[in-house]
């Protein structure tokens, strides 16, 4: 997952917790400051050995993303596409099959963040969450339930994003005298 602008994270903080209540204004000037600093690749593999072969992916920005907030918590709806190639490369009765496969899944990435602001001592939560709708992978007319392996993604890195940005937000504070 790519880097997102300190000064960036750090004015939508500011200004989301700012506001009482957020307005339409609020959201889309977020949205806009988003828009402008979210790369459009936002998360990459390459050549990962699985069961069945190999495969490459990467996560896209597909489309706006919608921001809300409360007076506690600020979320961030971000559309991704999904884009699967790989091979499925295996000995079946002593001949090797190799078969090229691909598959596009369309969902969405949603960041919740709570904010705790403190003088001095400011944190923040973060809860990502990427639900995997039921997915496939076409290998020239096969399809491979790829379900089992997006989850099994989403669920060991979603830690490390999460612990990613919520460092990145602490940084940010402590340069802001937080």
């Amino acid at each position: 997952m790519h880097r997102i602008s300190r000064f960036f994270i750090g004015f939508m903080i500011w200004f989301g917790m700012s506001v009482t209540h957020a307005s339409s204004i609020t959201d889309e000037l977020i949205v806009a400051l988003v828009e402008s600093n979210l790369p459009q690749t936002l998360y990459t593999e390459k050549d990962r050995a699985w069961e069945l072969g190999v495969y490459d992916l990467i996560v896209n920005k597909r489309g706006k993303a919608v921001f809300t907030s409360t007076a506690r918590f600020m979320s961030l709806t971000v559309p991704i596409e999904v884009k699967i190639q790989g091979q499925i490369n295996k000995q079946l009765l002593s001949t090797q099959i190799v078969v090229n496969c691909s598959s596009n899944i369309l969902t969405e990435t949603r960041i919740d963040l709570e904010p705790l602001i403190k003088l001095k001592n400011s944190s923040a939560k973060v809860e990502i969450s990427v639900p995997v709708p039921q997915s496939f992978l076409d290998c020239e007319g096969l399809k491979v339930n790829i379900t089992p392996l997006l989850k099994t993604i989403v669920t060991k890195e979603k830690q490390e994003w999460q612990q990613q940005l919520e460092q990145e937000l602490q940084t940010i504070f402590k340069q802001l005298s937080l």
